[in-house]
């Protein structure tokens, strides 16, 4: 299993990260995932062979403080 990690949201499908959301930690909806996500400093998704199977974000200052949330992985992973 090899795991590709993508930095940024451009080529996101929201409704995918939504799905996976649901799957792992409940739902939640794409305007409000796309929502967090534009507005969080750094975000990471973990795809296994296209396939979104983890993704997470965090807030931050930019200097010193920063915060993970919104963590989820799919249980088969």
């Amino acid at each position: 299993m090899a795991i590709s990690w993508i930095e940024t949201t451009n080529t996101l499908d929201w409704e995918e990260l939504s799905a996976l959301y649901y799957a792992s930690l409940g739902p939640k909806d794409p305007p409000r995932l796309k929502l967090t996500f534009s507005n969080s400093m750094f975000k990471l998704f973990a795809y296994d062979d296209g396939k979104l199977v983890g993704a997470g974000r965090a807030l931050a200052d930019g200097m010193d403080c920063s915060y993970l949330c919104d963590v989820a992985v799919l249980p088969s992973h």
